[in-house]
């Protein structure tokens, strides 16, 4: 479990909670939560288990052997594909030249900077 710190620091901060929050999740003392972290100390199964159900996420994940996916990255991704299949159906739809013109206007809204894409922005 070499990657366990970093797994478990990764979760963490993508979860938006601090060590001491998953110490009162779980019931794990600091100090052993700290190694953990630290990574001078791997979990024994059942606090790993504390753990994941602490994080909502699988054994897997939290031991690597699966990717952790964020709603956020999930919902983006859906949404990504619904616009790209938005814009792949009205791009079939134009002829060459209507095609150009697509292209064209998509490259002028992009180097425009109005209409750049932020993180933040859901839509």
């Amino acid at each position: 479990m070499n990657d366990f710190k970093s797994i478990l620091s990764r979760l963490l901060a993508d979860k938006d909670l601090t060590q001491a929050d998953l110490c009162r999740k779980t019931g794990i003392p600091t100090s052993l939560m700290s190694n953990y972290i630290k990574g001078s100390k791997s979990p024994a199964l059942s606090n790993a288990i504390l753990i994941a159900e602490a994080l909502d996420i699988s054994l897997d994940v939290l031991s690597g052997k699966s990717e952790y996916k964020s709603p956020a990255s999930e919902v983006e991704a859906g949404d990504k594909n619904i616009f790209s299949d938005e814009l792949m159906k009205n791009y079939r739809a134009l002829n060459h030249k209507g095609r150009r013109k697509l292209i064209d206007y998509s490259k002028d809204l992009v180097s425009s900077g109005r209409y750049a894409a932020i993180k933040e922005d859901a839509g």
